[in-house]
């Protein structure tokens, strides 16, 4: 769901399937940084909020960390620069590989996502398995965390205000979580309204008549 898109750090209890797919697509977002030109871990940090920040939150360790895999992976080479007298910068510029590996993540089409990138569809088929109580208690938060995170996106999105391709670019993605969270919010309201009322359905191992 759209209210997922957190960072990794600020979603303690993420699987190890969604940290991997967060931390995929911003890896590729930080070789789309560098195929414009070089930069240092601060400059990709300020890019990346700038471009994304606002459906998907970013820390410089993140960033920090993501440099680094990606130099081991040869998709990126980092070099030591002092600019005047200001401490040495590692700046990091896209390898060929690396700027093969941005050119196929732009033009090919995305790969499919399992139920939406979460985990929620996957156990929905089974909270009918749970109490009453503590299935309201399950969607009920999923709703509120649902709710808090479009208030947000919708804030962003109405701030928007930049008329240059880049501001564009940005407005559209936000508008893009907007309509996803008023999706996932509909979605979650009607699991709410509906599984209480479903049928239970027969157990597998029951002991068929004689």
């Amino acid at each position: 769901m759209t209210m997922l898109l957190r960072s990794v750090e600020a979603t303690p209890g993420a699987s190890p399937r969604r940290r991997e797919h967060q931390a995929m697509a911003l890896e590729r977002a930080t070789l789309a940084i560098l195929s414009e030109e070089p930069s240092h871990g601060y400059a990709i940090l300020a890019k990346l909020e700038k471009r994304i920040g606002g459906v998907c939150g970013i820390s410089y360790g993140q960033v920090y960390r993501m440099l680094a895999a990606l130099e081991r992976r040869g998709l990126v080479v980092g070099q030591a620069v002092q600019v005047a007298r200001r401490p040495t910068r590692r700046v990091y510029a896209l390898s060929e590989a690396g700027r093969q590996d941005v050119q196929r993540w732009l033009t090919e089409a995305p790969a499919r996502t399992l139920f939406f990138g979460t985990e929620f569809y996957l156990r929905l088929p089974f909270l009918s398995a749970l109490d009453r109580e503590t299935r309201e208690e399950v969607l009920g938060e999923q709703v509120r965390q649902c709710r808090e995170h479009l208030a947000l996106l919708l804030r962003r999105c109405q701030a928007a205000h930049r008329t240059d391709s880049e501001g564009v670019a940005q407005r559209l993605v936000l508008e893009a979580a907007v309509l996803h969270g008023k999706a996932d919010l509909e979605m979650l309201e009607r699991c709410r309204a509906e599984l209480p009322l479903a049928a239970k359905p027969p157990s597998d191992l029951a002991t068929p008549d004689e």
